[in-house]
């Protein structure tokens, strides 16, 4: 009977034993499990992270979404916590000599599903992208694409059709014509173009008018070639346009009366002369005209008048008088005035009580006097002295 307990024993150990022994396994295996799945995602993880200081390190910003975010509200986390579990949504790097924006640096970013909004290079620290890297960046879901320098063409500009959630491209000192640029059609969500230092063909500016939602186009010292502008009739969505700095035929600015959906007009620089605003004048739908820093004289305000619904019309660093705001009494629509660093004295106090509608002013930089200005605060006009801005 005792032997019979002992063995029954020995019997229930081993019994246990071999239990033991494939609990062990199955625990073994289910950590090989996890490890083998997490494995790649801490290697990303790490990578993200590397990449972040690498580019913050060069002077870059870099930003990670905040993974605790339902229906517009957010748990906020600590910066290097949220690194660490949130994803890459923004990038914005200028460049440098020892860390270069080429093809490479675009390979380096690696899978980045939640990248919206990336800028690359600036002025003086060009992208030397190509046709190669820019194909690379069609497997973002970008919103907002900004490049600065690149030898990209035309025709490789149109792997854009593969980021159909684009919204907004900046394009900067650039040999780009538009020529090639025949994808624009199929860009439905684009509706911001920004281009700098660019040579604009008649054909170009026909592609770029071709987008189908496009309401905000800036043409910043650009030349535009020819009557390109007359391709922007096509643009029923355009509200505003900005040929700053930029080498144009005042000719061609008449075509704008046929863009109906146009309110806002930008003519900034020293290339903007009477002529040129001659021919805005007749663009009636226009309600805010901006002409800082340009050459328009006294006389050439005259024909503002014109443009019934002028609401804002900006005038800094220009040499209008008190003469110049003479001839702005009849205008009917005009509530804004921007004058800062103008030649106007206290003699343009009458002129400016005149213009039936006018409520805000700008008159910082000018030579009018304290006593001058509160009589135009007394007579309900508000006048601002602050450094020149939008008057909102």
């Amino acid at each position: 009977m005792y032997n019979n307990r002992i063995f029954d024993g020995i019997r229930k150990l081993k019994h246990s034993s071999s239990s033991w022994f494939k609990l062990r396994n199955a625990l073994v295996l289910l950590v090989l499990a996890v490890v083998i799945y997490f494995a790649p995602l801490v290697f990303q993880r790490g990578r993200l992270i590397v990449l972040a200081e690498t580019i913050r390190s060069h002077g870059g910003e870099v930003y990670f979404a905040n993974p605790l975010c339902a229906k517009g509200y957010c748990l906020k986390l600590p910066l290097k916590l949220n690194d660490t579990v949130g994803a890459i949504y923004y990038i914005s790097y200028q460049s440098s000599e020892d860390y270069p924006i080429n093809d490479e640096f675009i390979d380096s970013l690696g899978n980045q599903p939640h990248l919206r909004h990336l800028y690359l290079g600036s002025e003086k620290q060009p992208s030397t992208i190509t046709d190669h890297g820019l194909a690379k960046l069609s497997k973002y879901p970008l919103e907002i694409l900004s490049i600065a320098g690149g030898s990209f063409t035309d025709s490789g500009l149109n792997v854009l059709e593969k980021i159909p959630t684009l919204k907004c491209l900046i394009l900067r000192d650039l040999d780009f014509s538009g020529d090639q640029f025949q994808c624009a059609p199929t860009l439905k969500n684009l509706k911001s173009l920004h281009f700098s230092d660019l040579s604009i063909t008649d054909t170009g500016l026909a592609n770029l008018a071709s987008l189908p939602n496009l309401d905000y186009l800036d043409l910043n010292k650009a030349v535009i070639d020819g009557d390109g502008l007359r391709h922007l009739s096509k643009s029923k969505n355009l509200v505003c346009v900005n040929i700053d700095n930029s080498v144009i035929k005042a000719d061609s600015l008449n075509h704008l009366i046929e863009v109906k959906s146009l309110r806002y007009l930008s003519l900034k620089g020293k290339a903007t002369k009477d002529e040129h605003v001659r021919q805005v004048s007749n663009v009636n739908q226009l309600t805010f005209l901006m002409l800082n820093d340009s050459e328009v004289t006294d006389q050439g305000l005259i024909p503002l008048t014109n443009i019934k619904n002028l609401h804002h019309l900006f005038l800094t660093n220009t040499h209008i008088t008190d003469a110049g705001i003479k001839n702005l009494i009849h205008s009917p629509s005009l509530t804004k005035l921007e004058l800062s660093n103008t030649l106007i004295t206290d003699q343009v106090k009458e002129s400016l009580l005149h213009i039936p509608k006018l409520s805000k002013v700008n008159v910082s930089g000018t030579k009018l006097s304290s006593v001058t200005i509160q009589s135009l605060r007394d007579s309900g006009i508000e006048v601002m002295t602050s450094k020149p801005g939008y008057l909102h």
